[in-house]
């Protein structure tokens, strides 16, 4: 299965997370992101919008919306290098936790780890063995988001 396949297949069942529930305020860009994402799916978002909507996944959206809407950031850097260079720091923010954060951001990444199925840590693996192919991740940040992983779920089990 071609990767873009893997990642629609793994997100497919997520649950859209409401209009009241993808910016967790109402400034200017929130405002401006909630009403580009209102209504909408993960499906469908030119390379160019989620370029555009990028501080959306590191900053502004909601753990429901940054599970939900995700996807079209994965693909959006699968098929656009502009783009690619653009999202790929919020994915990076969201995937490997960096190192001196608060707690409070220790918490939220547990959370939003918690909320991924076997099928979309999967899908999130293969994306960064892609992105490590084209040097874009690095085979230590790779190894990093695998451990979390696997030890997430161990301690699942």
């Amino acid at each position: 299965m071609a990767l873009r396949e893997v990642i629609e297949s793994a997100f497919a069942d997520v649950q859209y997370p409401g209009d009241d529930q993808i910016v967790a305020c109402d400034c200017q860009e929130c405002v401006e992101i909630r009403d580009y994402f209102r209504g909408r799916t993960w499906r469908g978002h030119s390379p160019k919008r989620i370029a555009h909507f990028r501080a959306a996944l590191s900053s502004f959206f909601t753990e429901e919306a940054v599970h939900y809407f995700l996807p079209a950031f994965l693909l959006a850097a699968l098929d656009s290098d502009d783009a690619a260079g653009i999202v790929f720091e919020g994915i990076h923010h969201k995937l490997i936790f960096p190192d001196g954060h608060k707690p409070r951001h220790l918490e939220e990444f547990v959370r939003r780890i918690e909320r991924l199925t076997a099928a979309q840590r999967d899908a999130l693996v293969q994306f960064l063995q892609h992105f490590v192919s084209r040097r874009w991740v690095s085979e230590s940040d790779l190894e990093t988001v695998v451990e979390i992983f696997t030890r997430h779920e161990t301690l699942a089990a």
